[in-house]
């Protein structure tokens, strides 16, 4: 099977809880099918979600958020 690329976005609101958790099973879901590149739009900044953002960042390549 031929790797593929993907590009993976999303916006990000009151999801500290969940975040981390729904992230990763996404990024094993795509994991034997090619490369994931991540973008994801923070909407808001209540609660510690920039922190786990950071974190993530720095366990999963290609990831980036703004």
């Amino acid at each position: 099977m031929a790797q593929k690329n993907f590009f993976i976005t999303g916006i990000v609101r009151d999801a500290d809880k969940t975040l981390a958790r729904t992230i990763d099973t996404i990024d094993h879901s795509f994991r034997n099918f090619g490369t994931t590149h991540w973008f994801v739009v923070v909407s808001d900044n209540i609660d510690k979600k920039i922190d786990r953002l950071e974190k993530i960042k720095e366990t999963i390549n290609n990831f980036s958020f703004v």
